[in-house]
């Protein structure tokens, strides 16, 4: 109420007294909501230099993914692997058709069916059937809104910046408890996104971010997911929530998982697109405690490029 009152005297202070000549005119407002019509595709480049390390074994991982993004319908978007098969036999799926939000964030996979039973029918000639069943068993517990929460997370900054809209030099801060403007739904997330900067000849805006995610809050999140996972596999007497605790607290005892991000963004101004975006992540699951014992780490670079299509290309 106090912030309230105060605006409204602010607001009659300044229709009462004319700025003088030479006042600084307010910061601009920056809109960085997506402005994508039927027809119009992108191409997204996905560069990633990760050092992991696995109970002490370190490893190295540079690897470049693109995909083609193409606006079906108001709300229907297909993302279309274009180095399909380059990562391994996950990657032979081709396309995901994504009902999205209005800043391109993906709901539900549409053709969730035949994306499940093609990586099942791959795993079966490429792995095996028993690998074959019990990826089915997995993926039949995950539903298309699941698989939509969980599409193209790494790589769909679509909906992690856009939709926010800043003035020139605002922070908008969030935390575990406030919706999440990064994105990075389901794990509870605290951070910051600034707006730095207006490039009046290229038509673009620069903003800062970071986020992350502490041990106690990673560790719980992480957990539910287990839980949700082994308490909805299929058959005729699946675990209850009680059962699937006492596995994951007797397999694992106590889960602790961190994760930072910390990057900048360029957003193109007339479509609300992020045209590039460049962060440095570390993250680290440990699990103490438990019969298996888990330290797992990861940091490195990341950079993401979106580049508009014409049309025929």
């Amino acid at each position: 109420m106090r912030g309230a009152v105060l605006a409204l005297c602010v607001g009659l202070a300044a229709c009462a007294t004319p700025p003088a000549p030479d006042a600084p005119l307010p910061s601009p407002v920056v809109d960085l909501s997506l402005r994508a019509a039927p027809g119009e595709a992108w191409r997204v480049v996905y560069e990633r230099d990760l050092a992991v390390s696995e109970n002490g074994a370190t490893s190295r991982s540079d690897t470049v993914e693109t995909y083609r993004v193409d606006v079906l319908e108001p709300g229907l978007w297909r993302w279309t692997f274009e180095n399909a098969g380059s990562q391994g036999w996950t990657r032979q799926i081709s396309a995901i058709e994504c009902s999205v939000n209005a800043n391109g964030r993906c709901l539900e996979v549409r053709n969730w069916d035949a994306l499940r039973r093609d990586l099942v029918l791959t795993a079966s000639a490429r792995e095996g059937d028993r690998h074959a069943d019990a990826l089915e068993q997995i993926l039949t517990s995950i539903t298309a809104e699941d698989a939509g929460a969980f599409a193209l997370e790494g790589v769909s900054i679509l909906g992690r910046i856009q939709g926010l809209r800043l003035r020139l030099g605002e922070t908008v801060r969030f935390n575990a408890n406030q919706p999440n403007p990064l994105g990075g739904d389901p794990t509870p997330m605290s951070g910051e996104v600034r707006l730095v900067s207006i490039d009046a000849a290229t038509q673009t805006a620069r903003l800062i971010f970071r986020q992350e995610m502490t041990d106690e809050e990673g560790g719980a999140a992480v957990r539910a997911a287990m839980l949700r996972m082994l308490s909805s596999q299929p058959g005729a007497d699946p675990l209850s929530l009680e059962e699937a605790a006492r596995l994951v607290d007797g397999l694992l005892g106590r889960i602790d998982s961190r994760w930072m991000e910390d990057g900048e963004a360029t957003v193109d101004l007339a479509t609300g697109r992020v045209l590039e975006a460049r962060s440095t992540i570390a993250g680290r699951l440990r699990a103490t405690g438990g019969r298996q014992e888990l330290d797992t780490s990861m940091q490195g670079d990341v950079v993401l490029r979106q580049v508009l299509l014409t049309s025929g290309s």
